[in-house]
C-alpha cells in the first residue's frame, strides 16, 4: 500500500534541572515557526499557531514534569529538526530513570 503524507510521533520522558539546556535546544531545534512570515492585516494564522500546539511541552503530570516531544514526520521532512534534534531526544530519554533504570 501507499504511505501516509505525514505520521506523528510523541514521546515523554521526566523533566530536571539538569536536562533543562537539553530541553531548550530541543524545542529551538523543532521550531516549527522559524521562517514563517508574519501574516499581514486580514490574513489567517496557521491553526497549529493559533491552537498554541508545540513540537516540545514541559507538562505537569501526577506531581512530576514530564517533557512531551511531539514530531511531525513528513515525506518532504521525514527528520524534523534534523540530527541535532535527535541527538537532544536521545539525551532526554537517557536522562530519564525510569525509562533506563
Amino acid at each position: 500500500g501507499a504511505l501516509p503524507e505525514a505520521a506523528e510521533v510523541s514521546l515523554r520522558f521526566l523533566y530536571s534541572a539538569s536536562i533543562q539546556q537539553v530541553v531548550r535546544s530541543l524545542a529551538l531545534a523543532l521550531d516549527w515557526t522559524s521562517g514563517l512570515p508574519l501574516p499581514r492585516s486580514g490574513e489567517c494564522l496557521p491553526a497549529d499557531l493559533v491552537d498554541g500546539w508545540s513540537p516540545v511541552q514541559v507538562l505537569r503530570e501526577g506531581g512530576e514534569s514530564i517533557v512531551r516531544v511531539t514530531l511531525r514526520c513528513t515525506r518532504a521532512q521525514p527528520l524534523p529538526g534534523g540530527r541535532e534534534a535527535f541527538a537532544l531526544l536521545g539525551l532526554g530519554l537517557l536522562s530519564d530513570p525510569k525509562l533506563l533504570p
